[in-house]
């Protein structure tokens, strides 16, 4: 059963082939709570973040699974570890790169402000990607915008965001509303 903010309350996530064979249940690690697993591009990986689901305001850490060969890593060490809206929305980037993209708020304040991160999908240190931009997705198309992410501009304690944008990693005056 699925508990609120996307979260497996056991920490338990079970994935088959299309045809219902290859049944298999990953576990989080260390008994933690596993939220909001999602599929690689190329379907062999899944990230999810883990965290302690007893606490209202744990963060936790992310984590890629590897469906083929078993092993899970962690690939974040955040410093922050507590924070009023916790959830980190995972996803891997549609660029090719083989990294994770996420949302995480600056502090663990109601009225703080949001930032974009990347971190490689072996781990590593994480990258500011856009500051002032949550929910953020790449896009995978072709095309003047194939490096875009698109993501919400955050307003204080209001997760849904003012506008939709668009915009590149590297030159966030560039985004425009969609």
């Amino acid at each position: 059963p699925a508990s609120g903010g996307g979260c497996s309350g056991p920490g338990v996530v079970t994935v088959a082939n299309i045809d219902g064979t290859g049944v298999r249940t990953i576990e989080s690690p260390r008994g933690l709570t596993l939220c909001a697993p999602r599929w690689s591009p190329d379907g062999t990986k899944l990230v999810y973040q883990a965290r302690d689901g007893s606490s209202d305001d744990d963060v936790g850490n992310l984590y890629v699974h590897d469906l083929t060969t078993g092993q899970t890593t962690q690939v974040t060490h955040l410093e922050l570890t507590k924070a009023w809206w916790w959830f980190l929305y995972p996803s891997f980037s549609q660029h090719g790169d083989d990294s994770v993209i996420f949302h995480m708020p600056r502090t663990s304040s109601p009225n703080t402000q949001w930032d974009a991160w990347s971190v490689p999908a072996t781990g590593g240190e994480p990258r500011l990607m856009m500051r002032n931009a949550s929910w953020p997705m790449t896009n995978p198309g072709a095309g003047p915008d194939t490096f875009a992410v698109q993501f919400l501009e955050p307003s204080a304690s209001d997760l849904a965001g003012r506008s939709i944008m668009t915009g590149h990693p590297c030159c966030r005056a560039s985004a425009r509303t969609l």
